[in-house]
């Protein structure tokens, strides 16, 4: 107790797998029916994702460690993909995003440097199974043109070689709207239709028949960024299948070294 009477309390203490260890981050994770949720935390120093549980005498334990093929993220999220229950853990950087799903077999890891991107598939129980591939020049351009419409702000698209068509009036989810095309280097096209009345987005298109529609809104530093993304596909069978990413938290103008997106090694560590 300090001199202006209040007591400062302990009520849990979780370390992580080593006295060393360094938490850059942590999130919580519903855990089946079980009343107190698991907890993830980022381990910058030996570069691992530690999952802890209480258990039954109350006391949090460390019950896994998985190794991660890269280290430099600088925060730690779970996100929801579709339904209603968290079901990945997802690692942020400025261009790259990764995710652990909680049900499955593989973790998957995509990075773009520039004009060089890689893809990584990892099993979480094993650092030492994993396959790694080079990108190819059309998911190059696709990525590049996924990165600028998502941080560019519709601004600028002329300095990237490509250019904005506006395409006249048009009707969408019964809505009066303006529809732009922002034409990317490479074939790369996205329709956006915009709403007459209020300049608000109404819905995103593909060239390849991708619908995206961005719902709520999180602002951060004065930036206005969805609170939600549903993106849609329609199958062979006709049927339209959807996934829905919900962000619980969003930063901007954070520093990353340029390793942080570099092709890694070929080699296991």
């Amino acid at each position: 107790t300090n001199k202006a009477g209040w007591t400062f309390r302990v009520k849990d203490q979780i370390n992580g797998a080593a006295s060393d260890s360094r938490i850059a981050g942590a999130t919580a994770v519903v855990s089946g029916t079980n009343t107190v949720p698991s907890l993830f935390l980022l381990d910058a120093e030996h570069k691992q994702l530690t999952l802890c549980e209480r258990d039954t005498n109350g006391v949090w334990r460390v019950t896994r460690n998985v190794d991660l093929p890269v280290s430099d993220f600088k925060g730690l999220q779970t996100v929801t993909l579709g339904g209603t229950n968290v079901q990945s853990v997802v690692f942020l950087g400025q261009n790259e995003a990764a995710w652990m799903p909680l049900a499955g077999d593989v973790w998957e890891f995509t990075a773009l440097d520039g004009y060089d991107a890689w893809h990584r598939v990892q099993d979480p129980k094993d650092s030492t199974r994993w396959r790694m591939q080079l990108l190819g020049t059309d998911q190059i351009k696709r990525l590049r043109a996924n990165t600028w419409e998502n941080l560019a702000f519709y601004r600028g698209l002329e300095r990237e070689g490509g250019r904005v068509v506006d395409q006249g009036d048009a009707t969408k989810d019964g809505i009066a709207c303006r529809k732009l095309a922002f034409i990317h280097a490479g074939g790369v096209v996205f329709l956006r239709y915009f709403d007459a009345a209020t300049g608000r987005l109404v819905v995103t298109e593909s060239e390849s028949g991708v619908s995206i529609r961005e719902q709520g809104e999180i602002r951060v530093n004065g930036l206005r960024f969805p609170k939600s993304i549903v993106t849609a596909t329609r199958g062979d069978d006709g049927r339209e299948k959807s996934v829905t990413l919900t962000f619980d938290q969003i930063t901007v103008n954070e520093s990353f070294p340029a390793s942080t997106f570099a092709i890694p090694s070929l080699h296991s560590r």
